[in-house]
C-alpha cells in the first residue's frame, strides 16, 4: 500500500513539473505577446476535398505574427476550420483561425469539394434492346448503370454519356461513360435493307391468252424495310421478268403464268410474284365459203383443188381473233375415208383441233372402167383340145377413171366372159372380156 502511494506522488510530481516547464516555455517563447496576424505560408498537399469526407490539411503551414514583433509557424492542421460544407460540390472559401490569450486571428483558404472518383461501372442490360438498323438511336430503356467509387460505395448513376447515340452499320458496341470510366454494351447493327414486298394493287388485266402482250397498268407494291419504314412503288417503278430471267412481255405457254415483280429500292432490290391466268388460243368456230365446186369420183380421197383457192374457211378463236384460211391440208384435216357415190359433203377440222368442225360441199360421181388386166390366173390352166374353158379362180384388176383400182373375181353372171368356149389344138392363150375391155392369159394344151 505504501509502495502505491509513493508511485502516485512521483507521477503527480512529474506531471506538475512538466506543465510548469511547458507553460514557462510558452511564456518565454511568446514573451506573453498576443497574435496579431495569421498568414498561409504553404498550401496543403491537396486543396481538393472528397465529397462527404473531412479535409486533409497535411503539408499546409501558417505563420502567426505577435504584437511583440515575433512570428511562429504552425501546421495548418492545428488551426480551427470553419465554413467547409463537404456535402456541397464546388470551390469554397474556408476560414482558418488561431486563438491565444483571448485573441483570435484568422485567414482564408480556397478548397474545392469534388465528387469521389469512380473506379468502375457495372451495367445491367437485361431487357435492353441490342439489335438495331443503321440510323437508329440507341434505346437506353431498361439500362441500369451502377458506379463504384473510390470510397468503396456504389450507386445507380442517373445521368451518363452514350456513344455513339446514332448507330451505323459498323457499330459493334455502345460505350457508356461516367466520370471518365466506361463500359460497353455489344450491339448488332444491320445495314438498311428491304425485308418484304406486297402487291397492294394487282394489274387491271390478269387474264391472258398465249402470245398476248403483258400490261402492268394498275399494279402497285408496298416495300417494307428492316427499320420499319415503308415505300410504295407504282407500275412505272417496277420491273417484270419470267421465272427463268428474261423480261416478261407476255405468256409464251399456258404454264408461263408466274411473273417476278422486282422493285429496285434505295437499299437494294426485292421481289415478289404475280400469278396470271393464261389460256391457250383455240378455234371455236369454222365457216366455209366456196369459190367454186369440188368434184370427185366415187372411191376417191377428199382433197382441196390444186390451187387451194376453191374453199375458204373463216376461223374464229377464243381470244377474239378472226382469220380466213384458204383450204389446204397444211391447215385442215379430215377422216381419210374414200368418197361414196352420192356423198354431198365432207367434214373437216382445223389441224390439231378435231372437235371444231365444219363441212365442205362435194359432188361425187360414179367411176368408169378404163382398162382391165389379169391379177390372178384361173385355177385350171392345163387343157386338152376340145375342153371347155374354166374361169374359176380368175381375178381381174380394173383400172377406174378416178385413177384408182378395184378387183373383180370371176363368178356366174359377173360380166366376165371368155373369147372361146372350147380349146383348140394349137390354142395357147385365152382372152377374157369385161365391159368391152379384154385381157388374156397363157394355158397349156396337151397333144
Amino acid at each position: 500500500m505504501s509502495y502505491n502511494m509513493d508511485m502516485k506522488k512521483i507521477f503527480w510530481t512529474i506531471l506538475i513539473a512538466t506543465f510548469v516547464l511547458v507553460s514557462l516555455f510558452a511564456f518565454t517563447a511568446c514573451g506573453g505577446a498576443k497574435p496579431t496576424k495569421l498568414t498561409v505560408t504553404q498550401a496543403p498537399d491537396t486543396i481538393k476535398v472528397v465529397q462527404g469526407q473531412e479535409a486533409d490539411f497535411s503539408g499546409g503551414l501558417v505563420e502567426v505574427e505577435f504584437d511583440d514583433g515575433s512570428t511562429k509557424e504552425f501546421p495548418m492542421s492545428e488551426m480551427s476550420v470553419k465554413g467547409l460544407k463537404t456535402d456541397v460540390l464546388g470551390t469554397q472559401t474556408v476560414a482558418l483561425s488561431y486563438t491565444l490569450r483571448g485573441k483570435t486571428v484568422s485567414t482564408t483558404i480556397d478548397l474545392t469539394v469534388v465528387a469521389p472518383k469512380v473506379t468502375a461501372l457495372s451495367l445491367d442490360t437485361e431487357g435492353v434492346k441490342i439489335s438495331y438498323v443503321e440510323g437508329e438511336v440507341f434505346n437506353k430503356q431498361g439500362l441500369v448503370v451502377t458506379a463504384t467509387y473510390q470510397t468503396g460505395e456504389t450507386g445507380v448513376v442517373p445521368n451518363y454519356d452514350i456513344f455513339p447515340q446514332t448507330l451505323s452499320a459498323t457499330t459493334t458496341a455502345v460505350r457508356i461513360t461516367y466520370r471518365g470510366v466506361s463500359a460497353e454494351i455489344p450491339v448488332t447493327v444491320a445495314a438498311h435493307a428491304p425485308v418484304s414486298m406486297t402487291l397492294t394493287d394487282t394489274p387491271t388485266k390478269t387474264r391472258y391468252f398465249v402470245g398476248e402482250d403483258f400490261s402492268s397498268e394498275g399494279i402497285s407494291a408496298l416495300v417494307t424495310y428492316n427499320d420499319g419504314t415503308e415505300e410504295t412503288f407504282d407500275a412505272a417503278a417496277l420491273r417484270f421478268y419470267h421465272s427463268y430471267g428474261s423480261e416478261y412481255n407476255g405468256p409464251i405457254s399456258e404454264q408461263d403464268n408466274v411473273v417476278s415483280v422486282i422493285a429496285s429500292t434505295k437499299y437494294g432490290t426485292i421481289q415478289t410474284t404475280l400469278r396470271l391466268t393464261v389460256l391457250a388460243v383455240e378455234p371455236i368456230r369454222l365457216t366455209v365459203t366456196m369459190n367454186g365446186t369440188l368434184e370427185f369420183l366415187e372411191g376417191a380421197l377428199f382433197d382441196f383443188d390444186s390451187d387451194n383457192e376453191t374453199v375458204s374457211v373463216f376461223v374464229e378463236y377464243n381470244n377474239g381473233v378472226e382469220e380466213t384460211l384458204v383450204g389446204s391440208f397444211d391447215s385442215f384435216a379430215y377422216g381419210g375415208e374414200p368418197l361414196a357415190l352420192g356423198q354431198t359433203a365432207v367434214t373437216i377440222w382445223l389441224t390439231g383441233f378435231s372437235t371444231v368442225t365444219t363441212t365442205v360441199p362435194v359432188t361425187v360421181s360414179a367411176a368408169s372402167v378404163t382398162s382391165v388386166s389379169v391379177l390372178t390366173l384361173p385355177t385350171k390352166t392345163d387343157y386338152h383340145a376340145g375342153e371347155s374353158v374354166d374361169l374359176t379362180g380368175l381375178v381381174l384388176q380394173l383400172r377406174l377413171s378416178n385413177g384408182r383400182y378395184s378387183q373383180l373375181a370371176y363368178s356366174e353372171g359377173c360380166g366376165i366372159t371368155s373369147a372361146t368356149a372350147t380349146v383348140g389344138d394349137d390354142q395357147t392363150r385365152i382372152t377374157v372380156n369385161y365391159l368391152g375391155f379384154s385381157a388374156s392369159f397363157e394355158i397349156s394344151v396337151a397333144a
